[in-house]
């Protein structure tokens, strides 16, 4: 429960160590890179360059990239959704030993580029084909253009032309031409136009005025049924092409695992050239800063050792841009990224990860509280965690789901609510039998009030609790005063309230006590007393903020109320089909309500963390640490000594 400290690591190398270098630091997990320069390092320093290094990189990627999306449009080897990660030793993902799944990836590639041309060229002739059909009984070739004397032009009039009525608009021109209709369909008239090369200006611009287009054939040297003959061989070749390809393709998808393999090798390779960009150097030697945890300092030491190199470790200085990883065990540490999603708390500031991954547990279950629901959860978290194996954030978020299953669990004993009220719904709907309280406290649909005043105070819980933090966190810095003066009168109003209800004549007086004291202190930083008087006063009007914030946790109560209304709604519905219908409304109904209710109660809990909770202490604009690390997509790292 806490941020981790930091060490600022200077290091000094041989150029030809820098390789070397990144991939012992790429494989601790536990660096983070700067590009700064040491001070006095202006002028005999450069910027390193790996760009010729980094572009080769780039475009081995490229390839691995595009022969992975290939296989996967026309590979009949897939990786499902649910496919585990490539289990392989830290060796494999060297380059050399990478470098088949390379060669692959190029012979997927040309593969791939042989069905894409020959799939445009079969398209283009099938067209080509469709255009040309209605010129298959014009016998000669397209592309001729008539004689010495005479021209001769192929195209159309509109589909509604009449050539009687086209020969009248051409009355004015000696009777030099003549048309041939080829064909007619809903595209147009077609025609073979002939006229005498003397009237061709006048011809051609009373053609037009007739809405006469003219079509280019002059690539075609021969007439059209051999132009369609000629196309479907082309066709029949493209096909040919295109089947062999996608043979080969299928082939090589069954070895889409080497090409996993060397794509991960290239994308480790890639980060540790953009890691080496931000080094700075001389001719011969490199200078490297970077970020370690203080409990890494003995393994990147250990790492170190037997590399050529002088290195140190140091405290940050007041001017430092230090990043901040969070530090969390076992429970909390899936719930960091929630934390993570709403800011990086400052350096060396509150981490509230574990305290707020208890109220965010409790909170999750009062507002899913279902018993189905949640053994859901915990049964697909659990098996797409085994199943996907994923890394980083996603494993994260699937943990903190099937923790939060748990506590849907819990709750849903306590308030009786299994699939809703589907064990009632079948005695008394199939069986005719009287139904029975299934709740070990109270059922929330007949008792909606009493889940609206345990919602609330657990508001009031996770709202004091953020006080005591913001208490704790002003006597760590030395000021004891503020936290009393700012959050322990506070404290004393709302005690005060709170003993109206019980002992009314002690809780005037300890309320009357937080007022006089929020009066008194909250304006002390200014220097009149009136506006000391006035400010203090003021003051007095956040109370209708807290009453506000503490009505926020009444979704809780809406939230669990909604997803057991619409519950009981699909039993009783399920319960009208009999047993096919129970197992229908299971199946489809609650599955789809079981969806809607995660999806709500992720982003309402949420809201209550950021909003009413981390806004009552929480330090935010913190950088997160982002070391250099292995970003596996297909493989996972063994042990070969577990073998």
């Amino acid at each position: 429960m806490a941020v981790s400290i930091m060490q600022r690591l200077e290091l000094i190398t041989m150029r030809d160590n820098a390789s070397e270098l990144m991939h012992r630091l790429t494989w601790l997990s536990c660096v983070e890179v700067q590009s700064k320069l040491p001070k006095g390092g202006e002028g005999a320093l450069e910027k390193a360059s790996f760009d010729a290094e980094k572009a080769e990189s780039q475009k081995r990627l490229q390839i691995l990239e595009k022969a992975l999306e290939a296989l996967k449009k026309h590979g009949k080897s897939k990786r499902g959704l649910l496919s585990g990660k490539i289990a392989i030793e830290k060796s494999r993902l060297d380059t050399d030993a990478a470098r088949p799944g390379l060669a692959l990836a190029k012979q997927a590639c040309d593969l791939a580029q042989t069905v894409q041309d020959a799939s445009a060229a079969i398209t283009q002739d099938e067209e080509l084909m469709s255009g040309l059909d209605v010129w298959k009984d014009h016998d000669l070739p397209l592309s001729s253009s008539g004689t010495d004397d005479v021209d001769l032009q192929l195209g159309y009039f509109p589909a509604d032309t009449s050539l009687e009525d086209v020969c009248e608009k051409l009355a004015s021109l000696p009777p030099l031409y003549e048309f041939e209709q080829v064909a007619s369909d809903k595209r147009g008239v077609f025609v073979a136009a002939y006229n005498h090369n003397s009237i061709s200006k006048k011809f051609n611009r009373l053609l037009t005025d007739c809405g006469f287009t003219h079509l280019d054939f002059r690539d075609i040297k021969v007439t059209a049924s051999e132009e369609i003959s000629n196309c479907k061989a082309r066709i029949e070749n493209n096909l040919q092409k295109c089947e062999t390809a996608l043979a080969e393709l299928a082939e090589i998808g069954k070895k889409r695992s080497e090409i996993e393999i060397a794509y991960d090798a290239e994308k480790l390779t890639f980060d540790k050239i953009e890691a080496k960009q931000k080094f700075f150097c001389t001719k011969h030697t490199v200078y490297m800063t970077a970020w370690v945890p203080r409990k890494a300092v003995k393994a990147v030491e250990t790492a170190l050792h037997g590399l050529d190199c002088w290195y140190e470790f140091s405290d940050p200085a007041p001017d430092d841009d230090v990043p901040t990883a969070l530090d969390n065990k076992s429970f909390a540490k899936p719930f960091e990224g929630v934390v993570e999603m709403y800011s990086m708390p400052k350096y060396l500031s509150f981490d509230p990860t574990l305290i707020m991954s208890i109220f965010y547990f409790v909170i999750f279950g009062l507002m899913m509280a279902d018993v189905g629901y949640g053994l859901e959860l915990v049964f697909f978290g659990w098996f797409l965690l085994k199943k996907m194996k994923p890394t980083g954030g996603a494993r994260n978020l699937l943990t903190m789901i099937t923790i939060c299953g748990v506590s849907s669990v819990i709750m849903g004993v306590l308030f009786g609510s299994y699939f809703g009220d589907l064990p009632v719904a079948i005695m008394t709907n199939l069986l005719g039998k009287e139904p029975v309280n299934l709740a070990l406290l109270f059922d929330i649909v007949k008792e909606p009030m009493n889940f609206l005043f345990i919602s609330l105070g657990v508001g009031a819980l996770h709202l004091f609790t953020g006080m005591a933090i913001r208490f704790y966190v002003l006597c760590k810095r030395g000021k004891p005063l503020d936290a009393i003066f700012d959050v322990g009168s506070w404290y004393v109003l709302f005690a005060g309230i709170g003993m109206l209800v019980v002992i009314p004549s002690v809780g005037k007086w300890v309320a009357i006590a937080g007022v006089a004291m929020l009066i008194l202190t909250q304006g002390r930083a200014e220097k009149n007393i009136v506006m000391k008087f006035f400010k203090g006063l003021i003051s007095l009007y956040d109370l209708i903020s807290y009453m506000s914030d503490l009505l926020s946790y009444s979704r809780i109560m809406a939230m669990g109320l909604a997803s057991a209304v619409i519950a009981s709604v699909f039993n009783i519905l399920g319960t009208m089909g009999g047993v096919i219908g129970v197992l229908a409304m299971v199946l489809i109904g609650h599955t789809l309500n079981l969806a809607i209710g995660v999806l709500g109660t992720y982003v309402h809990n949420c809201r209550l963390q950021f909003i009413e909770f981390f806004g009552k202490f929480y330090e935010d604009g913190g950088r997160a640490f982002r070391p250099v690390r292995p970003d596996l997509k297909y493989t996972e790292i063994i042990d070969s000594n577990k073998k």
